[in-house]
């Protein structure tokens, strides 16, 4: 009995392939960047054999492995720089051309037909994302706008006013933003005393904590005179902000909208 034919299936297995370009063979750059650099390397590993038996002839007279293995002993740095240095170059060389070659490497090709583009709100809202490391500078910002208005102060023109206008002005500031830190930032002074006292800076001290002025010589200890004792952060407890809320937000705009007459609600 005669089996029944089974049909020929057709092979697939370039199917998946998204260009017609990936049949082609590998162009040319391709092979010039895996052909140079083991040129190099290989006259690297030629120039090293080379200075061996330069010094040998120079310094023997004779190309011999034991008198090879005398002047090895005699002059160790000596064979290590003749060996290592042609290589160190080669390396060198190979390395500066792989970055060359990989510099002039074709641009990606970018599909232009599909792609998405944002809408103006969202360039708007991209453009002024915040990270979240600037959360809580803003967040603190916030709250001494909000309690002393401290964004206007400094964005005002204190040329216009006189020393008295500002002193009576920033009093308010200044009670202002301390009840913002109130309960919610602890400092402490880095340096016990008074500015202008005299202090010891032991030599263990703090590049960080401790900045030295003046005429510094020689190592510590140092004994000098106090310039600013300096601040040091406790604790620090910010409000938690609402999921959605932009921070970026330091004080919204404020518009008062006047009541209407009795006669103009008629």
């Amino acid at each position: 009995m005669a089996l029944p034919r089974q049909p020929r299936r057709r092979y697939t297995g370039f199917s998946q392939l998204r260009h017609p370009e990936d049949l082609q063979p590998m162009p040319r750059q391709s092979h010039e960047r895996m052909i140079l650099p083991t040129l190099l390397l290989f006259a690297g590993v030629v120039f090293s054999i080379a200075n061996v038996l330069v010094l040998l002839i120079t310094v023997k007279g004779s190309i011999t492995v034991p008198l090879a293995v005398e002047l090895y002993r005699v002059c160790a740095p000596c064979v290590v720089y003749f060996v290592a240095a042609p290589l160190i170059v080669a390396v060198l060389n190979v390395l500066l051309l792989r970055r060359a070659l990989a510099g002039d490497g074709p641009t990606p090709k970018t599909d232009t037909a599909h792609e998405e583009r944002p809408q103006s709100g969202q360039l708007a809202a991209t453009s002024t994302s915040v990270d979240d490391s600037d959360g809580a500078a803003l967040q603190l910002l916030a709250l001494l706008q909000r309690e002393g208005r401290f964004l206007d102060f400094l964005a005002e023109d204190l040329n216009a006013y006189s020393d008295a206008q500002i002193g009576a002005a920033a009093r308010g500031i200044h009670a202002g933003c301390r009840r913002a830190l109130e309960g919610r930032l602890d400092l402490e002074r880095i340096l016990p005393g008074e500015e202008g006292q005299e202090v010891s800076v032991p030599a263990s001290f703090d590049p960080e904590e401790i900045r030295l002025v003046g005429d510094v010589r020689g190592p510590a200890p140092y004994r000098g005179t106090l310039q600013h004792p300096g601040w040091r952060v406790r604790r620090l407890e910010l409000p938690k902000t609402a999921v959605g809320v932009r921070q970026q937000i330091l004080a919204p705009a404020e518009v008062e909208i006047p009541e209407l007459s009795p006669t103009s609600r008629e």
